[in-house]
């Protein structure tokens, strides 16, 4: 009697807890840039968005105001020949932090954010907090914060490639992305190329 309820417990367990990972829960997206950790996007209480590498590479983004274009509560401002700055609820690059890995970019006076001289190559994430963040970021952020994040390297045993390529007809221009990450599990090395 005792086999049987034993054998029915471990059988409910396994059916619990699938064994392949493609059966596994996944994990909510996390925001980095608003609160200054890592949180849930739904218990952030500013007003965010944020884009993955797919996003960014279906939009063919150099830069990004070509990225962020036609996201609400943003815009993009010319910049000349080079291309195209984001505007943050009306709010042009003096009063826009860029950050890349959460590292400022930008001085607060006279030039601010010049998003389009960052290429958008290699970036993994784009999170912009759209309002005021001078709290977090200090002067400059009144329109909000840009963060673009690149890859890290991961302790996964093994070698992983991510590569991506595309051609722009309007140039002729051919745009490739490498990342390789080597890992023995307790040290890695990553190497990432971006060309255009």
């Amino acid at each position: 009697m005792r086999l049987i309820k034993l054998t029915t417990l471990c059988a409910a367990l396994f059916a619990a807890f699938p064994a392949h990972a493609a059966d596994a829960p996944t994990l909510p997206t996390v925001s980095v840039t608003a609160k200054g950790y890592a949180a849930d996007e739904l218990e952030t209480p500013a007003a965010i968005t944020g884009l993955g590498r797919d996003d960014i590479l279906r939009r063919g983004a150099n830069n990004l105001g070509e990225a962020l274009r036609g996201e609400p509560g943003l815009a993009v401002s010319s910049d000349g020949a080079q291309g195209q700055n984001p505007v943050i609820r009306g709010l042009k690059k003096e009063s826009v932090a860029l950050l890349v890995d959460g590292i400022r970019l930008n001085s607060a006076q006279p030039a601010g954010a010049i998003g389009s001289f960052l290429s958008l190559g290699l970036a993994e994430r784009v999170e912009v907090v759209k309002g005021p963040a001078s709290v977090l970021y200090g002067s400059g952020a009144l329109g909000g914060a840009i963060n673009v994040r690149l890859p890290q390297a991961r302790l996964t045993p093994g070698v992983g490639f991510d590569m991506a390529a595309s051609f722009d007809s309007a140039s002729s221009g051919v745009r490739g992305t490498g990342v390789m990450n080597v890992s023995g599990g307790d040290h890695a090395l990553m190497l990432g190329a971006s060309l255009f």
